[in-house]
């Protein structure tokens, strides 16, 4: 059945809310009152570059972290096994490698 043009598809206020989110992450990182299953969606549609001090406070989804890993530290061999099989202690045991040579130590 085809719907008459005149009818506008609106977003759900579910998805209204979650762009709302995803947004205004820097600003307002809301996370502990978003049940996982939302805050999955969320955090799998923020950029992985964002400010290192607010992902590791507030971000515990590991998809976020896979991300971020692959994108934002370009590796080549992504083992998490050798990070306690996390992604995020992947992400930052890398991080920390680079900060000696951002600052030429």
């Amino acid at each position: 059945m085809k719907k008459p043009l005149h009818v506008l598809e609106v977003p759900s206020l579910l998805d209204m809310c979650r762009e709302v989110l995803i947004k205004y992450f820097l600003q307002f990182p809301v996370h502990d009152k978003i049940p996982a299953k939302h805050m999955r969606t969320i955090a799998a549609s923020l950029p992985t570059d964002l400010n290192v001090d607010i992902t590791a406070k507030y971000i515990f989804d590991e998809l976020y972290w896979e991300l971020r890993c692959k994108h934002v530290l370009v590796l080549s061999d992504c083992d998490i096994r050798a990070h306690a099989m996390t992604w995020k202690q992947l992400f930052f045991e890398n991080h920390v490698q680079m900060v000696p040579n951002v600052l030429d130590i």
